[in-house]
């Protein structure tokens, strides 16, 4: 063998040899980065003081996942790296959890006995990374108490695919307490 040719086989080896043929799940890289008092700081985000501009006796509300799926999603394969994967139900649960706490910080309170419902679930969930990476969100709210639901779509870019993901989340959050119908329902105006 020339020195070429083993040059060749130790790069092949190297570069392919290596690689993890498995796609890494992103959700404790998620879990970093979606920290609520951190995002609200980055993103600038002040909770309102919902409570002072409710017509409601009572200001319990009822969040709740009704995701029904439960599939690992590839997000951005490569061609030499797999890909990264998420769980739907597990984007989901965070998606709910994360809003429960945002619900908290603008003075309601999050009941599960609670006859006012906002149903959240995740439809669908896109994401690229390469030299910017981004991730989309598309979610259903549903309120069974107006017989409504609303779909909502959020993107948001950043350098990291988990960082993207997180921050999907805490803008997709923020849409659906800021959304007018949605804000009414819990104001019960």
């Amino acid at each position: 063998m020339t020195t070429i040719n083993c040059f060749l086989l130790f790069f092949i080896f190297i570069f392919f040899g290596c690689t993890n043929p498995q796609t890494v799940n992103i959700k404790p890289d998620i879990d970093k980065v979606l920290q609520p008092a951190t995002l609200r700081s980055s993103f600038n985000t002040n909770p309102p003081n919902l409570k002072s501009l409710t017509n409601c006796t009572n200001t319990q509300i009822n969040i709740i996942n009704e995701n029904k799926t439960n599939e690992n999603i590839v997000l951005a394969p490569g061609k030499v790296h797999p890909g990264w994967h998420v769980n739907t139900s597990e984007i989901a649960a965070q998606l709910t959890e994360y809003l429960k706490d945002a619900v908290r910080q603008c003075r309601l309170t999050q009941d599960q006995t609670s006859k006012k419902i906002i149903a959240i679930s995740l439809q669908k969930i896109d994401g690229y990374a390469g030299f910017g990476s981004s991730a989309t969100l598309y979610v259903n709210v549903r309120i069974p108490e107006k017989n409504i639901t609303i779909p909502l779509v959020i993107t948001q870019n950043t350098f990291e695919l988990p960082n993207a993901v997180a921050y999907s989340i805490h803008a997709m959050t923020w849409q659906i307490i800021n959304d007018p119908v949605i804000q009414d329902h819990m104001l019960c105006k």
